[in-house]
């Protein structure tokens, strides 16, 4: 029986172990370089000739060079690599399979414009992550099948590579790994036996107690059992996993004779299909065609190309009487054109360094159009942040922005905040001919940087000076206003000069609203102005004449006080009474009759108006610009007495 048992344990340990292949499928441009962990296959080139492939193998030890035929394959190590179809274009395409070992953990995988990085594997689950070109995703793979972008991936886990015997002093080869069952002891803790084996894996020497599982050189060693001193039963996994990927092109797929298929940015129609050719169009997405020819169907062929998209043709078949046609349709989306490769319009946006909360300040847009042909119907569209509102109008619409052509805007804006703040940026809408528009005319959109700028707060300070003179009933008083901008803000304010009820006034630029005089005006910051007028009494008396300035909610205030006494009372009765006096009538004439003041076409009238016609008249609202006069009550009187008589 021990004998039998022997025979059985030696023949275990002639079988030969074979390590179950990963597999890479699919489509793959050349010149390109395939690389697992630290072996690389490098595609150098296609011949025209034949469509077989010049290959380069390296690893850290060693390199080969070979020659792959079209529906061949060639063998070096562990990798075997074989060709099905090459089409040809500006460089070439060929479908591959490649068998390789696994992927260890913490290894990486490149092919293409893709990248496979197995980060963490246990039997249950794998961490992985995905990359093409600058996208990357991370997967948790716990079976199934992985799709991203044009890329399949299926794996199985911590795989088997090794369950069995090995005889004590003879290394034993799996895969890249040899393992020696070099010597055991038995050791006594706690009155437990412990036995204790030393493996050598590669070159370096391991120790581990039967039943435990050892970790070391990517290996997960399960140690099973001792069969005497001579023979060691153990399981081996892998820290890694097969991998099964599929990478496909846009498209691949049988289309039928009058086919139509959009493919990204074109149609493709199968116009007629031959023996051993078909005649294929290349559209753009309304129909116009941009290309069409005749393409070879075959293992090896060459495919029509325009801007990005190209056409080939593997088989052909017929089914029900309808022919159709294997298309292959490589995508390369960097030579599609874009309207961005036609039109181009640099847009620039400057702004001051610093600005004082509610100033206006000028900022400039400056438009140049450095691409290769004209921009029509441009759009201007300031992108601003809400506290800045724009108080100037500007072009919001330019018919044509020639090529060469640079354009400036002005866009004049006021902040309701300060501090470090975003201004914003400008945006623009253009039109420019593009071959895959259905006009004709394609929309492309550029924008400026995002500008930022500091504002300093607003600190309005405004002086108010009031000078007057003492007058008499009827006599005009001279009233000067000088208002001084002491603060930091160049911005409009409201002036309101309040006066007693008995006061008619001629001032110019004024609005009047009963007994208030109102306007507005703006000062820059260290400037001053003075406002004039004529104050014309009814009655005599002490008044108080207020002026006051409001500007950003701050109100500043300033009065004054004049004196008003009446007329000689005889020299204005001899004025009235005395009918032997040649002049009263001239004298009462200028009193009664009063200048109108009208302004028509930069033109200026005088014109008589009645008093009593005049009080009315000054009773109203008066816009600013228009001289007003506010006629004198007692005038009035007089001339009522004078009728009587």
């Amino acid at each position: 029986m021990r004998k039998v048992f022997f025979a059985v344990v030696i023949f275990l340990i002639s079988l030969p172990q074979t390590i179950a292949d990963s597999v890479f499928y699919g489509w793959v441009q050349i010149p390109t370089t395939i690389m697992i962990g630290s072996t690389q296959i490098m595609l150098k080139d296609i011949s025209g000739a034949d469509g077989s492939i010049f290959v380069v193998f390296k690893d850290d030890k060693d390199s080969n060079i070979e020659i792959l035929p079209l529906s061949n394959y060639i063998h070096w190590e562990e990798y075997n690599l074989s060709s099905e179809y090459v089409l040809l274009n500006e460089k070439g395409y060929a479908k591959l399979k490649l068998n390789f070992p696994y992927l260890l953990e913490g290894e990486t995988m490149r092919f293409g414009d893709y990248k496979i990085y197995l980060k963490s594997v246990t039997k249950k689950q794998a961490q992985l992550e995905l990359s093409y070109k600058n996208i990357t995703k991370e997967f948790t793979y716990k079976g199934g099948e992985i799709n991203f972008e044009d890329l399949k991936l299926s794996l199985i886990l911590a795989p088997t590579i090794f369950d069995g015997y090995i005889s004590r002093g003879y290394p034993k080869k799996i895969g890249e790994w040899s393992i020696t069952f070099v010597s055991y002891n038995i050791t006594k803790e706690d009155g437990t036996l412990k036995e204790i084996v030393e493996l050598k894996i590669n070159k370096k020497t391991y120790w581990s107690e039967v039943g435990d599982v050892l970790d070391a050189e990517g290996l997960r060693i399960e140690i099973k059992d001792l069969v005497g001193s001579t023979y060691l039963r153990m399981e081996v996994e892998i820290k890694g996993a097969y991998l099964n990927i599929s990478l496909t092109p846009y498209f691949e797929s049988w289309l039928s004779e009058g086919k139509t298929t959009k493919i990204g940015s074109y149609i493709v129609k199968i116009e007629k299909i031959f023996s051993d050719q078909a005649y294929v169009s290349i559209k753009n997405p309304c129909g116009m065609p941009l290309k069409s020819g005749l393409v070879k169907i075959d293992k090896f062929s060459r495919m029509l190309s325009y801007d990005g998209i190209s056409v080939g043709f593997i088989e052909t078949k017929e089914e029900n009487g309808e022919k159709k046609v294997k298309t292959v349709i490589i995508i390369d989306n960097e030579k599609i054109p874009k309207i961005e490769d036609v039109a181009f319009l640099n847009v620039s946006y400057e702004v001051p360094a610093k600005i004082t909360q509610y100033s206006t300040f000028e900022t400039k847009v400056i438009l140049e159009n450095t691409g290769k042909g004209d921009l029509r119907y441009v759009e201007i569209l300031p992108n601003l942040s809400k506290i800045f509102s724009i108080v100037n109008d500007y072009p919001r619409y330019i018919p044509t922005i020639k090529r060469g052509e640079k354009i400036e805007l002005t866009l004049v804006l006021q902040s309701q905040a300060y501090g470090n703040l975003t201004v914003g940026n400008i945006r623009v809408l253009a039109h420019a001919p593009y071959e895959l528009s259905c006009y004709g005319l394609g929309e492309v959109e550029f924008s400026s940087e995002r500008k930022r700028v500091e504002i300093l707060k607003a600190e309005p300070n405004y002086s108010i000076d009031v000078k007057t003179l003492n007058g008499t009933v009827g006599s005009p008083i001279p009233l000067n206003i000088t208002i001084a901008n002491l603060g930091n803000v160049d911005s409009p304010f409201d002036l309101t000069v309040a006066l007693p009820k008995e006061f008619g006034v001629v001032a110019e630029n004024f609005t009047i609203y009963g007994k208030w005089l109102h306007l507005r005006d703006t000062l820059k910051p260290g400037t001053s102005k003075t406002y004039k007028m004529f104050l014309i009494s009814t009655k005599e008396g002490q008044y108080e004449v207020e002026v006051l300035v409001k500007s950003f909610g701050k109100l500043f205030q300033k009065s004054t006080t004049l004196t008003v006494t009446s007329l000689v009372k005889e020299h204005t009765e001899n004025i009235l009474l005395n009918q032997n006096v040649t002049c009263t009538p001239k004298v009462i004439e200028r009193v009664v009759e009063v200048p109108k003041i009208i302004q028509q076409n930069n033109t200026v009238t005088v014109e008589a108006v009645s008093l009593k016609w005049k009080i009315v008249y000054g009773g109203g609202f008066f816009v600013g610009g228009v001289i007003f006069i506010l006629a004198l009550a007692w005038i009035a009187a007089k001339l009522e007495e004078r009728k009587e008589r």
